[in-house]
């Protein structure tokens, strides 16, 4: 790769269920190509083992404008501790620089992206299983994401589950719409009482409420059982 080096955009993929990771020895030289400004990794896990060393200098990284992390799914395996602090401290980095983000929702560093401020960032989809944390709030965790046009929560559930509101009832942020410039909304399994729907701006243009994994994509996935509320509604 470093005979590349006007290499901008980079997608990794590896079509199995089957868990590889990709070490930080690995991935450091990646993030750190000049001109890199799109990064994408598909069915591997980043720092399975040991993540980037605490005396790490960030700055070398590239400024991404788009990563995207995503995980075979059903993700069959659990979430692996350096894989999560890999993701917070390249998130620490990249935010400042990046417009568009995709990430599994099972290993998401909620904690530092709700510290974060993110100028840029105008594309954010999470996917995966419905975090079971209870006292898990979207809203405030994606307050800084004031430019985002496009918002996408693709967030399957598991039968012995139940679909949560993402805007949780009685919760008052600083703002009445902490996405003014949302134009693309995708959410799924809709609840009636969820106050999403009162706190939207607009200019929404579009608006898909759906069920996950699509019905297309069940037989694939049937490692487990999984639960549709969708046509309830």
């Amino acid at each position: 790769l470093r005979n590349l080096p006007i290499l901008s955009n980079l997608t990794i993929s590896i079509p199995s269920i089957t868990a590889h990771g990709f070490s930080w020895e690995v991935l450091e030289p990646i993030l750190t190509l000049t001109r890199l400004r799109k990064f994408s990794l598909v069915g591997l896990i980043p720092c399975p083992t040991d993540a980037p060393p605490e005396d790490y200098d960030y700055r070398r990284l590239a400024m991404l404008t788009s990563f995207r992390y995503e995980t075979i799914r059903p993700r069959i395996y659990p979430e692996l501790p350096s894989e999560c602090k890999a993701l917070s401290r390249l998130l620490q980095r990249l935010c400042l620089s990046l417009e568009s983000l995709s990430l599994p929702i099972d290993v998401a560093p909620f904690e530092t992206i709700a510290q974060s401020d993110w100028p840029h960032l105008h594309t954010l989809r999470l996917r995966g299983r419905q975090l079971s944390v209870g006292n898990m709030c979207y809203p405030i965790s994606l307050s800084k994401m004031a430019q985002l046009r496009v918002l996408s929560l693709e967030f399957s559930i598991p039968q012995d589950d139940e679909a949560r509101a993402f805007w949780p009832g009685g919760l008052a942020l600083s703002g009445e719409v902490p996405w003014p410039n949302l134009e693309t909304l995708v959410l799924t399994h809709p609840t009636v009482d969820d106050e999403l729907y009162d706190h939207l701006p607009p200019n929404l243009q579009s608006l898909s409420l759906i069920s996950c994994p699509h019905l297309l994509e069940r037989k694939w996935t049937e490692l487990e059982s999984w639960r549709s509320r969708l046509l309830s509604y």
